[in-house]
Parts: structure tokens; sequence; C-alpha cells
């Protein structure tokens, strides 16, 4: 029986021995009787008023009959009654032989907390197994061969939720006590992983033991990557590999002997053929070549990073005195790493030298450059580990080595003001898009760069997003070099104590720089298909993943020669298939707006800049 209420669809059912109403669920939800997830914004489902399951409107005229014993075995299997609106779960409503746990209607109270997110289910008593998810506050409970995920609000009620399983598991078979105090001290252990808080616990440990040997640097290091972990930008093994293997530098680094500077000449190893990969910038392409080099991996690494180690390499295509390199491969902890990430390293570096070109372009007291970088792959031959098929490799620098700010804050205990002062203007000359970090090198000749960009998208897992800019200003304290060069003053002037500053007769914002940031420049010539953009070109273009699919699809459409470009004429087209509002007079405007050099012809890149408002 149904009964149709004017523009609001069914509300009312009976079927099955259940009176249904239409319901608002308050978080995700299975249906109890096809056990498909329940979508939908507002009232999702349909929920029976006695035994309060929850099902779709599709699902209701599956119960067949009008028997009302199924009603009433349903709300006696997961206790609820005709009034009751929340279970609790009590000692009393547990039966050792039957269940250890009863979810109904995806919420279960405890006397401290509740849980959000949780599967209709029943656990049997024995062979229980809680295993700790990545999400933070997430379990997995395991019985039998049944898993079901459940996840927290709060720490408080993950651990409440462990306490009551450890208590329900520790009653005695005749128990009906329907106190609800909650041991603290578990009676019954359970086999479980460790928790997202255990793991922070266990490396806030490991850090305490080494505090003598870690410099301020590993302390924001390891910071750093509590964070990210924390975010869920991180899992359990990759947090836990970062930070050993910050304490395992630091360690070495305390007992390490002197090192003495390689003779890039007078090292044994044999000359090998390797393809080199270059980016080319202007291009926004890869150029691929080969080239005979030799790699001194026999011997101790050259220097070692937290994550990768550095080998003696020379490269026989240059001239004596140009041949010494430097080539870098991930560490084997950190193996499992995506090996693309050596071309986006690349990329990254070349869009640092764009920005330090731009910087110097306003004649500041110091100028400041990036050392070319390019990947080189070695034969399948050798039948090397995946992660040590590649190799990013860059120009050796000799002197010394400083690491002037990382991507988390930091700062040198020297703070330089030029490369401070160089990730303020990198964010600043890019209106907020990008925010170069992790400044190091050899004076201001710089290798090893970080972005941060606006919304958190590309360039590797050290992009921190806008908490990377925050961080940033947080330590940051502008000086006269950042008055010159007419940058945003966020903080208290720094003062000029023993540090470079403009030179007299220079005012404030008197650099006139002739470059200008433009987005095309720093995106790849785009093509019009689906998936074609990286994470990086969204990034910088300001456009979700679902966006740009749907323009390059209705833009293909149109392009009936593939040459990436459209007539002006199917403008109109293209417009309407994205739905957007303008007026026939305004059409003669935008033909020139979009079209700006006025060809006839609209590419891919030039339409979405001006989809976007940008040059």
């Amino acid at each position: 029986t149904f009964r149709k209420v004017p523009n609001r669809g069914m509300e009312r059912a009976t079927a099955g021995g259940h009176t249904w109403l239409k319901a608002n669920l308050m978080g995700p939800t299975w249906c109890d009787f096809c056990k498909e997830f329940i979508w939908g914004a507002r009232k999702q489902c349909f929920r029976c008023t006695q035994c309060k399951q929850s099902v779709h409107e599709k699902c209701i005229a599956k119960y067949k009959g009008t028997d009302q014993e199924q009603c009433a075995k349903a709300a006696t299997a997961v206790g609820g009654t005709e009034n009751s609106q929340k279970f609790r779960a009590t000692r009393a409503d547990v039966n050792r032989s039957d269940t250890v746990l009863e979810v109904f209607n995806n919420r279960l109270e405890f006397a401290y907390g509740s849980v959000i997110h949780m599967k209709k289910a029943s656990f049997p008593l024995t062979s229980i197994t809680v295993n700790a998810l990545g999400h933070k506050f997430g379990v997995e409970v395991q019985a039998g061969a049944k898993k079901h995920r459940w996840y927290f609000k709060r720490e408080d009620e993950f651990r409440t939720f462990l306490r009551t399983i450890h208590s329900l598991q520790g009653l005695p078979s005749s128990s009906s006590s329907s106190s609800h105090t909650l041991p603290t001290t578990p009676t019954t252990p359970l086999r479980r992983e460790s928790s997202d808080f255990d793991v922070v616990q266990s490396m806030k440990t490991q850090i305490e033991q080494h505090k003598a040997v870690l410099k301020p640097s590993d302390l924001n290091t390891l910071e750093s990557y509590e964070k990210l972990y924390k975010k869920g930008t991180m899992d359990d093994v990759q947090y836990q590999q970062k930070g050993k293997a910050v304490l395992a530098l630091a360690a070495s680094r305390a007992t390490a002997k002197p090192v003495t500077p390689r003779n890039f000449l007078n090292f044994k190893a044999s000359t090998e053929l390797v393809d080199k990969y270059t980016y080319d910038w202007d291009k926004k392409d890869w150029n691929q070549c080969a080239i005979e080099v030799k790699l001194d991996m026999q011997a101790e690494p050259f220097a070692e990073g937290t994550m990768r180690l550095a080998y003696a390499m020379l490269d026989m295509t240059q001239s004596v005195g140009e041949q010494d390199c430097v080539a870098k491969v991930w560490k084997d902890d950190f193996k499992e790493d995506d090996p693309q990430g050596y071309y986006v390293d690349v990329e990254m570096q070349a869009v640092c030298q764009a920005i330090a070109k731009a910087f110097n372009e306003h004649k500041p007291p110091k100028e400041v450059s990036f050392v070319d970088a390019y990947v080189i792959k070695r034969a399948s031959s050798l039948a090397l580990p995946p992660h040590r098929e590649l190799m990013s490799v860059e120009k050796y620098i000799p002197g010394k080595y400083h690491k002037y700010n990382n991507n988390y804050g930091y700062v040198s205990v020297s703070d330089r003001n030029t490369p401070q002062v160089f990730s303020h203007f990198s964010w600043e000359y890019t209106k907020g898009k990008i925010m170069v970090v992790d400044i190091q090198g050899v004076d201001d000749i710089y290798t090893d760069p970080q972005i941060h960009t606006a919304d958190g998208r590309g360039y590797g897992i050290g992009n921190c997003g806008k908490e990377g800019f925050d961080k940033f200003f947080e330590t940051h304290k502008c000086c006269s070099i950042c008055q010159y060069l007419g940058l945003k003053e966020l903080k208290n002037m720094k003062a000029d104590v023993g540090g470079t500053v403009i030179p007299a007769g220079r005012s404030r914002g008197s650099a006139k720089p002739t470059t200008q940031f433009r987005v095309s420049d720093f995106c790849k010539k785009l093509q019009p298909r689906r998936g074609s953009a990286t994470e990086e070109d969204l990034s910088c273009l300001d456009l979700s993943r679902k966006d740009f699919d749907e323009i390059a699809t209705h833009f293909a459409a149109l392009d009936g020669e593939s040459s990436g470009e459209i007539e002006v004429g199917d403008l109109v087209r293209l417009l309407d298939a994205l739905k957007f509002e303008y007026t026939v007079t305004r059409v003669d405007e935008l033909i020139p707006a979009v079209d700006k050099n006025g060809d006839g012809m609209i590419s891919f890149m030039e339409f979405l800049l001006w989809w976007k408002g940008m040059e």
C-alpha cells in the first residue's frame, strides 16, 4: 500500500509486515535488504517505524506478504522497539554465545562516544581481530571470513570502542550487568596492528632517543612528516620509513668520519650507454638521446640525503672539466615510490629556473640560479631493480653545501636574506599559485627544491599546499630586499644586521622587471583529450579534473582534424555545449578575447586560459 504526497514523491508505505517512512540519513548507510550503499543528499531511504531497518525505495516492493512476525523478528534481532530511537550497547545487550556487538541504524552509542560510520553487522565472540587502518581512528574488525571497517570522529571514541571490545570478551557467560563502566585495561588482549596514535607515539619515543644527534632541520622534517601522516598524505609504512631514514641519517652523521672530496677522474668504472631525458622548458616537452657515462656505483655514495643516495658520475660526452656529475637514486627503503617522481623532480627544477630568471631581472644584490637536471635510464640488460633503473643527474657543484630552509617553515641558523627572499618572491610573482622552498646548495647555486601549490596538487609528496605557505610565513621576516622588490610585508621588518641589503640609491619597489607571470608559460601544451593534464597543470589552471575532461570532450568533438584547434565559428557551439550563458551581441566581443592572435583559429590552450580568465 502506497500513499503519494503531491510534488514530494512517496513518503509512506507498508510491505512485508513493515511500516516504512521516508527518512534522512546522518552518515554513510547500506541497505538492509540488498546490502548496497544508499546514495542521496536528503531523505535518501525508507526506515521501518518498528525495527528501524533502512532500505532503498526500490527494495520495498521486494518484501513479500504482510506477516507482522517478519518485522517483530527484525526488531528483536537488533534490540529495537516501536519507540526506540537509538540502540545503546550495554553488557546486558550481549549474549556471549551469540554476538559481541550488534550494530543498528549505522550508529552505536557507547558511554563516552559514538561511531559515525558502521555497517550493520554482528560478530561471533571468538576469533576477533582488530586492525588499525591508515585512516585516522579507523579500525577493521575481522570475525571469521567477514571484515567490517569502522571510522570514529575522535580519538576518545576510538579508545572507548577498543576498551568495550576488550571488556566484552572478558565477560563470564552468565554476566548480565547493565553497567556502562568500561575498564581502562583490557582483560583479554586483542591481536591488532598499531593505531595511528601508537605509530606517532612510537616515532616520538625514537626521536627522544636520538635527540642528542638531531639538528633543528631534522626535527622540523620529522614534524613535517607527522603532519602529512595525520593529514592522510602518508600511510603507516611511508611515515615509519621516512621517519626512520631521518633518524638513521642523523645517527650516521654523528659517527661519520670526515669525507674526502671525490676525485672524479680517478675512480674505477667501466663506460656504459644510457638513455638521457632532458626537459625543454620553452617547448614543454621531453627530449631523448643516448650518452656514454661512467658510474661509480661500487664505492660508497658520494653523499646521502633523507631519501636518496648520490654517486659520482662522469658524462663522457662533455669536455674534461665539465664531466663531473652527481647521480641520485632512491634508497631501498623508498623503492616503492613512483619512478615517475624522477621526471617530476626535473620538471620542478625547470619551473624554479624560470622563476629564478624573473627574480634576477629585478637586479637583486645577489642573483640566484638552479643547476640543470636530467634523468638517465640504465640498460635493461643489467637486470637492475625498478627503483635503480632510473637516476636523476645534475652537474657537481664544488664548495660547502648548505640547506637554507625546508618545506615546513625551518630556517637555517645562518638565516641568510637571499634564499628567504627568493621563496617569498616566488609566491608573490606567481600570484599565490606557487612557492619555491627547500632552498639548498652552494652559495646561491641551488638544487633539489620543493614546490608548494595553492591547492596542494602536483610536485610530489613534499607539496604541503596552503599549509606550507602558512608555515613559511610563520618564520619569514621581510627585509630591505623584500621592500626593494615591492613584496608585500606580512610581518615585522627584520633588522639588516650582517646580511645582504639593497645597494644605496635603490628604494622600495624600484625594481623594474621585464617578465610578467603568465599561466601559459607554466603549463604544458595541453591536448583536448580526457586525462591528458597532469596534476601540476590542473593546479596552475585552477581546474578540477572533472571540469577539464568535460571541456576536453566537447572541444575534441568540434576538432574534426585532431589538430588541437577549432575554427572561430565553432566557438558558439562549444559555449552551448558547456552551457555558457551569453548574448548574441556579446559573441562579437568574445571572439577577439579568445582568439588573441587573430588567426581565425582557437587553440585548446587559448580557450582554457580564456575560460579561467588567465593569460
